[in-house]
């Protein structure tokens, strides 16, 4: 009922064909992200021999993935884009719909995640980030690692993770909410912005997943854009991540989460 391939299990339920000659021999299909360390995006059809468990690509996951922004959304959830070799990050921005688009930083792939929204992990350019891009958003979401990037110092403690979210506002950014899942104990995460702070209660699950970020900033976006306040947007997309992971597909390390846990919930 399931396969192993790489570091994401493979469940009976995405097999798409059976050989019929009686060989055992399957297509399979596949979702790769920039958290694999394939090239592409998804869906992929690999064919298995189950005998020996050899694998092959059938089916390429597609290339028709365009940079592209769209004018008036209103709320950006800023994060990966594609560019034409498939191996480097790009973030664009404009400050209103009358300028031009504007190359923030362009960046190697590297092993591992190479982005958790909305910071870019490039050898350098750092600067202009903070600069050009950081006065731009309502709230940037690092976790420890990132925040210590950002702020060029060290985030180990709830204090630390404090003056990290003081330090990104002051240069420029609306509020931060800085995650504490690297820290022990109680994952907690602090939203800091202009009129205060606010501690969000986490608790500690026994597995590690993957996606965590990208959902939980998407969904802080997409209730912002529903005219929600920072709190209440945090609140809610906390809450909807945790049911992401609840519904979490195992897999050998890390498991994958379920965006949508059910049809159009974002509550």
């Amino acid at each position: 009922s399931m396969l192993a391939d790489r570091e994401a299990a493979q469940f009976g339920d995405d097999v798409i064909w059976l050989a019929r000659d009686g060989s055992a021999r399957l297509l399979l299909a596949r979702q790769t992200s920039i958290y694999s360390d394939s090239v592409g995006l998804y869906p992929e059809v690999l064919s298995v021999d189950v005998a020996t468990g050899k694998t092959s690509r059938a089916v390429a996951s597609r290339n028709g993935i365009w940079n592209w922004a769209a004018d008036g959304s209103g709320t950006v959830r800023m994060g990966w884009g594609s560019s034409e070799s498939g191996r480097e990050r790009m973030l664009v921005y404009r400050a209103s719909a009358d300028d031009a688009f504007r190359v923030i930083d362009r960046a190697s792939t590297r092993k591992g995640e190479t982005l958790i929204s909305p910071v870019l992990f490039p050898p350098d350019g750092l600067d202009l980030l903070r600069r050009r891009l950081l006065p731009l958003v309502t709230l940037v979401t690092p976790n420890l690692p990132e925040a210590e990037l950002l702020t060029e110092g060290q985030v180990r403690t709830e204090a630390d993770m404090t003056e990290a979210g003081r330090s990104l506002i002051a240069m420029g950014a609306g509020a931060a909410l800085v995650k504490g899942g690297h820290l022990p104990g109680q994952p907690n995460d602090l939203l800091i912005f202009s009129g205060g702070a606010k501690v969000f209660s986490g608790e500690r699950r026994a597995r590690e997943y993957h996606g965590t970020g990208c959902a939980l900033s998407s969904a802080v976006a997409c209730r912002l854009a529903r005219s929600e306040d920072l709190v209440t947007a945090v609140a809610g997309a906390r809450n909807y991540l945790g049911r992401c992971l609840d519904a979490a597909e195992p897999g050998k390390g890390k498991a994958w989460i379920l965006n949508f846990p059910r049809a159009n919930d974002l509550s």
